[in-house]
């Protein structure tokens, strides 16, 4: 008994398919196929080049992504807490220049997709910084509590980087960097490379703390990242297969096979089969028939088509919204309902990019910091962030008529609606609000000089004498 507690005790978890896994479904996110060719060698290893000319892969997992990544698809509000309003202008420089919204979105897309994602905030070669989104299976953590999820509790951690590109070949080569909270030095690289520093020339790590992100789904205790989705690599290779089988058997039967007989294979041979051509067979025993394979192709596709629902359904998805290929226009309902089903992950994702957010504003913080020989240019400070999203309108007339009366009881104000609907910074929604207002004023002003122009101009036409036409 004590021997069987033991052997429960004792578990190994094999991390070699999590990183093949993760590293197809990182090449289906990128629209690699490779994934589907060589699964095709294994299932069909005496036909599967005849089907690689009518290949059928479909970006699933690339338009998965693309779907659900919302959160930065329009630029969010970001406000830095205890920052005057001129150093929060600099920040926010600082975060155009390194185009954080844009990164940020492919975060989300690597999280949808792997269901892990890690950005690295690294010092570039021009004194600046750059954002570096790696693959999640390039790395290697080793954790100081092995019941810690958290970056600040990394021991070590091992990255797969480019280094450079061979030029006789044209490969990129990769090196190996081993960084911890106080060093940094490429652990294996090609020449001279390797044991040199990473972040500087000394091999330290000036920040005392590992300089990435990470974003994930649940993770088991011992573990750092996530499991892959191994359903959604599933469903990605099932679509590309069975398509393809069905491409396969349909071009199978396009033709019809003719099958003769009472005649010696020679003599069968020689029988020319075509337009303006006929054949005589003298003996009563020989016929020639012609005949067509019946696959069930409409059965197929019913079968796939439902497999695919599926499983968008159990994504949160719509699945005549996202194949739109509906029977009839898809009404604003649907459209509302579908996005209230998502909102689940929505929230999930939000709450876990706000915490990104923070992270990466302290790490670029500290970064400048040292960059600037040790001054805090920019002092501690939180980051706090609302999305913006498009709202789905039912009904544009009373959903108008709805927002004038939240804000006439006081519920909103005209900034901050438009500030929701446009997707932009309260301060620039207020300044377009008072452009509005005053162009309005003063059309209105103008509005009766007009007409009073107006009207003489079409009194003065009237008393003008007519003009003979000869």
């Amino acid at each position: 008994m004590a021997n069987l507690f033991l052997e429960n005790l004792v578990a190994s978890y094999d991390r070699t398919n999590w990183r093949e896994n993760t590293e197809q479904l990182y090449k289906y996110l990128h629209r690699n196929m490779e994934d589907t060719t060589e699964t095709l060698q294994e299932l069909f290893p005496a036909t599967w080049e005849q089907r690689l000319p009518i290949l059928r892969p479909v970006p699933f997992v690339w338009r998965i992504a693309r779907t659900l990544s919302t959160l930065y698809q329009k630029t969010p509000a970001r406000r830095f807490v205890n920052l005057s309003p001129s150093v929060e202008e600099q920040v926010k420089k600082i975060y155009t220049r390194l185009d954080v919204d844009n990164q940020l979105l492919k975060l989300q897309e690597q999280l949808v997709a792997l269901n892990n994602a890690v950005l690295w905030v690294m010092p570039d070669n021009r004194g600046g910084l750059r954002l570096v989104i790696v693959p999640p299976h390039w790395h290697d953590f080793d954790m100081e509590d092995p019941l810690s999820t958290d970056v600040e509790d990394v021991k070590s951690v091992r990255v797969k980087l480019p280094v450079g590109r061979d030029t006789s070949s044209g490969m990129i080569l990769y090196g190996i960097a081993e960084i911890t909270k106080t060093s940094a030095r490429w652990a294996e690289a090609p020449g001279k490379l390797q044991g040199t520093g990473f972040f500087n020339e000394e091999g330290t790590n000036p920040l005392n703390r590992i300089p990435c992100a990470v974003v994930r789904g649940a993770v088991d205790p011992g573990r750092f990242f996530a499991n892959e989705n191994a359903d959604l690599l599933q469903a990605q290779r099932a679509l590309n297969l069975s398509l393809t089988d069905i491409g396969y058997t349909a071009g199978l039967q396009a033709a019809a096979i003719g099958v003769i007989t009472g005649v010696s294979r020679q003599h069968a041979e020689e029988i020319q089969i075509g337009p303006e051509t006929m054949i005589a067979l003298p003996d009563v025993d020989q016929s020639l028939e012609f005949v067509s394979p019946k696959a069930d192709l409409v059965g197929y596709n019913a079968s796939v088509r439902s497999y695919l629902e599926y499983s968008l359904s159990h994504m949160g998805l719509n699945p005549d919204l996202f194949l739109q290929s509906g029977s009839g226009a898809i009404s604003a309902t649907a459209k509302a309902w579908d996005s209230i089903e998502r909102e689940i992950e929505k929230t999930r994702h939000k709450n876990q990019f706000k915490r990104l957010e923070n992270q990466l504003w302290q790490i670029i913080r500290l970064w400048v910091k040292q960059q600037n020989n040790g001054v805090d240019v920019y002092p501690d400070s939180e980051v706090e962030i609302e999305y913006y999203e498009p709202a789905q309108v039912i009904d544009p007339l009373h959903h108008a008529q709805a927002l004038r009366m939240k804000i006439e009881d006081g519920q909103t104000s005209p900034v901050d609606a438009l500030a929701k609907s446009e997707g932009i910074s309260r301060n620039e929604a207020l300044n377009r609000v008072r452009q509005n207002m005053q162009e309005t004023r003063l059309m209105r002003e103008s509005q009766p000089a007009l007409d009073g122009a107006n009207v003489q101009g079409r009194a003065a036409e009237i008393t003008k004498p007519a003009t003979l036409i000869k």
